[in-house]
């Protein structure tokens, strides 16, 4: 089986950051092009605060099925989601919610005529789309996912030590390592064509979030096409077990016979040593990756003078 991960390893933190600033650093020229007269990004990028975390969705964790039993109110946290049927519902029934409660409270959203226009109880199941999320939630799904609730999308950012930034937010000095993943969207992007499943890179409307604005954010979704999801083939999802793999496994076990592709630069994993924490949040800082300026407004200032008394531990003495 094809590998999708090239995984590197780093000691020296100057190495690190030679290879992803300088343009002469091996990093630098995977992760960035230039076309047109304009400079774009060939990879995205996710922070995880642990070496030994995976690329999966937050909806989709064995860890998470009993908030997201709770959250839609469809299946008693007790007896789980078994399966592709139920989490499908347990997902949407999230959604709807969030949608509703949004709406009835004077925020604005996205217009989804199909529940605008619909009783709150009505089919769960999206029968005008053969897709799990289908295209016209992508702006809600990715709200609800900014805002703390499971979904099927995994947070991602167009910048690199945003990313690293999320990286060291959390990360405990036991599990040693914290990992950045870039994910090669522009390379791969044609491949998905004729699949019946694909990545989905979904960009927010940044004008409505000013933190996804100031992080640069972006989100992916393993986008499967169900001809199940029309009523005659319900049956086959209820007897479905529910995929819960992570993102390069579900890589991994689709990926065609194919030489003409390089598949080990889909997914660099950068390992990074959590001991250098204190210094990497200098370096972050000084080029203005901080709480303040990624969650703008009073609570990410509050924010940034909690973690500047964490790393930084410099005090006036008489």
């Amino acid at each position: 089986m094809k590998k999708v991960i090239t995984e590197l390893t780093y000691i020296d933190i100057d190495e690190l950051l030679y290879d992803v600033i300088n343009v002469k650093g091996k990093l630098f020229k995977k992760f960035f092009g230039c076309s047109n007269n304009s400079f774009y990004n060939t990879y995205i990028f996710r922070g995880q605060p642990s070496i030994n975390y995976k690329l999966i969705p937050c909806a989709l964790r064995e860890d998470k099925m009993g908030d997201v039993c709770e959250l839609s109110g469809y299946i008693s946290p007790v007896h789980g989601i078994q399966t592709e049927l139920q989490q499908i519902e347990c997902e949407e029934g999230i959604l709807k919610k969030f949608y509703h409660r949004c709406d009835e409270n004077g925020l604005k959203i996205p217009l989804v005529p199909r529940w605008r226009y619909h009783n709150l109880q009505s089919e769960t199941v999206p029968i005008e789309d053969n897709n799990w999320i289908p295209n016209d939630l992508f702006e809600v799904a990715g709200l609800a996912q900014h805002y703390g609730l499971p979904t099927r999308l995994l947070d991602w950012s167009f910048n690199f030590f945003v990313a690293l930034y999320f990286a060291l937010n959390g990360a405990k000095i036991e599990d040693e390592y914290c990992s950045v993943w870039a994910y090669n969207y522009d390379n791969f992007r044609e491949y998905y064509n004729n699949q019946s499943y694909k990545l989905v890179v979904v960009i927010p409307e940044y004008s409505q979030n000013p933190n996804l604005k100031a992080q640069r954010g972006v989100f992916t979704l393993w986008q499967k096409y169900h001809h199940y999801f029309m009523s005659e083939h319900c049956e086959e999802l209820k007897n479905k077990p529910v995929d819960r793999r992570s993102l390069d496994e579900l890589f991994e076990s689709k990926i065609r016979k194919d030489d003409t592709f390089n598949y080990s630069t889909m997914f660099y994993k950068i390992n990074i040593p959590i001991k250098y924490s204190q210094d990497i949040y200098k370096v972050l800082s000084s080029m203005g990756y901080n709480a303040a300026s990624l969650f703008p407004g009073y609570g990410g200032v509050t924010k940034l003078m909690k973690e500047d008394a964490s790393y930084i531990h410099s005090y006036i003495t008489e």
